[in-house]
């Protein structure tokens, strides 16, 4: 796992990281100066999905950070999925023309066909599916209790969430 470097690749039991492309052209400065950078080796028996592979790389990439705040003991889930193989990347506010909706963008990751249940901790009233222009390309469903989904391998789905 790593932070930022683009270049991997293993063939047989040799593993490969290119820290520094350094190419000369169109800039002649590329890659020059201090690079600093983070890898972890994550040993693990079985698939990566059982070993929970893309779960500790977003550790890696987006380690825990501890806000101080004066709700002492506080706590909430905003948002669950109950799939392991469908990552909930994205939580923000439309970009246009709206200012009671959010996005929940979802993508499964373990390259098979799966079904999560998202859950809302927000006063979600609707939802629809949504292209990456947030532009809605479904019908307006009343929120319930939860989101149930269908993926299909690493498909990429966005939903507007009206508040």
């Amino acid at each position: 796992m790593n932070d930022c470097k683009y270049g991997y690749s293993t063939l047989g039991n040799v593993m490969r990281l290119s820290l520094l492309r350094s190419p000369k052209a169109p800039d002649d400065n590329a890659d020059m100066g201090t690079h600093k950078f983070t890898y972890a080796i994550m040993p693990h028996e079985g698939t990566f999905q059982e070993a929970g592979v893309i779960k500790e790389a977003y550790n890696l990439n987006h380690p825990l950070q501890i806000i101080a705040t004066h709700f002492a003991g506080f706590s909430q889930s905003f948002f669950s999925v109950s799939s392991p193989a469908i990552i909930l990347e994205t939580i923000k506010m439309v970009e246009e023309n709206c200012t009671s909706a959010i996005v929940v963008r979802l993508y499964e990751a373990f390259g098979s066909h799966s079904s999560t249940e998202l859950r809302c901790g927000v006063p979600v009233k609707a939802f629809q599916r949504c292209n990456l222009l947030e532009e809605p390309i479904g019908p307006l469903t009343e929120f319930q209790e939860c989101i149930t989904l269908q993926f299909t391998p690493f498909e990429v789905t966005s939903l507007l969430l009206h508040l």
